[in-house]
């Protein structure tokens, strides 16, 4: 943690063991400085992107789903669930407008938490908003302090961060909810000043795809928390004395795990890197920032969008490993689309039979190709075709500098006999929309199927809602030529001879929450 003292030549002369009184002629404590971290704070991921962003307090949102629709959220972490105390200064039984709430721990305290104890003090006498910065203050004054049996969530967090989405494709403007001004990114100075084009901007300015903090005291230092809904009042429960959060409404985060097969032929389990989903979306009535967490099989690899894509037995009998404070803040522009992919060649042993081997399909955006060994794409379906082997395709051109992953889904396509189909899921976004498949044809040298950069979203960057094509079969120059030796390097020339016609169909078809538009 970085303090900041503005004022340090002002603190200098006031000991804290002199009381109120002593800082001021008339009561009034003294500004001590802003409460600044070098990252988020440190247990919050993303908060560890500076250096491969570029960019000073980087602060990188995840991503997950929730009741099908793609979410940004704040993930914390686990938390401490017996919530410090929040002091609320009120006169009249209401809180005094402009006052900033009182507290006394940070996240570097053994004692913080995000959730805090609303602490209702009364205030006596002449006050004036912001005349009183610290608990100390408040006992010195002598108020009567009333704890309720009621948490507010805010989590402390660097004004200093510059908050990125989730998919690195924008960054947030961040207001301090102080009144201050920032400065406008889309201010024209060539144009005409107004309304609109201005170049500052101040917390009236904010909308709802923002980030407003709220300020704090904290020992006479100004910090800032964020809430995604700071009016919502949690339930404590009070065991003997021992004041903790009540956990009967707390949520639920599904991650995955993949099944796999040990040396022996053990069955266990591994990691996968799907998005976690969530049971409850922002604006649910049973939402709720704080979520068990637990560990769900992915037989298909699949992204799943709801927890109604799980083993209902699974998700029923589960144990929760962790208690985490997982915020969603937007929602996230990524779709999830179904693909089926119907080999529709005769029965096995007729005329014109042909089986479709293992696969590969991904999802780019248009500079990161499948290569093979460095090679362009061309040469990497070429090399597929004559062997088949899905491991040796690699996806990607790393890109220096380039924040946004080329790649974002890739998928390991089943094999597919005459007359079957098989289905997974894939992700798209609008700025990575290409979808590429091929698959071996077995039995046909240097012979594969598929489609190349195949686009998810129209001109107007919206969601295609199906799509339907044919599959026919495609060939290397090595089977066209037939040179001996094989040439220097491979390349698909075309459909195969005596197979023109369409080997089989593929679907694309947008999965569409229950609420309606993803």
């Amino acid at each position: 943690m970085k303090l900041n003292w503005f004022e340090s030549h002002l603190v200098a002369g006031c000991s804290a063991a002199a009381g109120l009184a002593a800082c001021s002629d008339d009561n009034v404590e003294r500004f001590a400085g802003v409460v600044s971290y070098d990252d988020f704070p440190a247990n919050a991921a993303g908060a560890d992107r500076s250096d491969d962003l570029g960019v000073a307090h980087a602060f990188v949102l995840s991503a997950g789903f929730a009741n099908g629709s793609a979410v940004q959220y704040l993930d914390l972490g686990e938390f401490n669930p017996t919530p410090a105390k929040v002091y609320i200064l009120t006169k009249g039984g209401a809180p005094i407008a402009g006052q900033f709430p009182i507290v006394d721990t940070l996240p570097d305290d053994a004692e913080y938490s995000p959730f805090w104890q609303i602490v209702e003090v009364a205030v006596t006498g002449s006050y004036k908003a912001n005349d009183v910065k610290s608990l100390k203050g408040i006992e010195d004054a002598g108020w009567k302090q009333t704890a309720t049996l009621e948490a507010l969530h805010c989590p402390i967090v660097n004004p200093d961060a510059t908050w990125f989405a989730a998919d690195l494709g924008a960054t947030f403007l961040v207001f301090w909810g102080t009144g201050e001004e920032i400065p406008n990114p889309y201010f024209d100075p060539s144009a005409a000043t107004d309304d609109v084009n201005k170049p500052t901007l101040n917390d009236t300015d904010a909308t709802a795809s923002d980030i407003v903090l709220t300020p704090l005291w904290q020992k006479r230092m100004r910090g800032f928390c964020w809430s995604d809904d700071l009016a919502r009042r949690y339930p404590l429960v009070d065991d003997a004395g021992s004041v903790s959060l009540d956990l009967d409404g707390a949520g639920n985060r599904f991650d995955t795990y993949g099944v796999a097969f040990g040396p022996g032929g053990e069955l266990g389990a591994e990691p996968t890197n799907l998005l976690p989903v969530f049971d409850h979306n922002l604006g649910d009535a049973d939402y709720n920032p704080i979520v068990f967490q637990s560990f769900v099989a992915s037989l298909d690899g699949s992204q799943p969008g709801s927890v109604a894509d799980f083993d209902p037995e699974e998700v029923a009998s589960v144990e929760p490993s962790a208690l985490l404070d997982n915020p969603i803040v937007f929602p996230l522009a990524l779709e999830r689309f179904r693909v089926t992919i119907t080999n529709t060649t005769p029965a096995a042993g007729t005329a014109g039979s042909l089986d479709l081997g293992a696969g590969f399909a991904t999802v780019e955006d248009g500079s990161a190709p499948l290569y093979f060994d460095g090679e362009s794409a061309p040469s990497a379906l070429a090399e597929f075709a004559a062997s088949g082997d899905v491991s040796a395709l690699v996806i990607g051109w790393p890109v220096s500098g380039r924040p946004l992953s080329p790649t974002l889904d890739s998928q390991v396509v089943p094999a597919v006999a005459p007359g079957e189909s098989v289905s997974f899921v894939v992700l798209g976004a609008p700025f990575v929309p290409l979808f590429t498949l091929v698959q071996k044809i077995v039995g046909l040298d240097n012979g594969f199927t598929g489609v190349s950069e195949l686009p998810l979203y129209d001109a107007d960057l919206g969601a295609i809602a199906t799509q339907s094509l044919e599959l026919t079969a495609l060939i290397t120059n090595a089977e066209a030529a037939n040179p001996e030796p094989p040439p220097d390097t491979l390349e698909v020339v075309g459909p195969a001879p005596d197979l023109t016609d369409s080997i089989g169909t593929l679907e694309i078809e947008l999965i569409v929450p229950a609420g309606g538009t993803p």
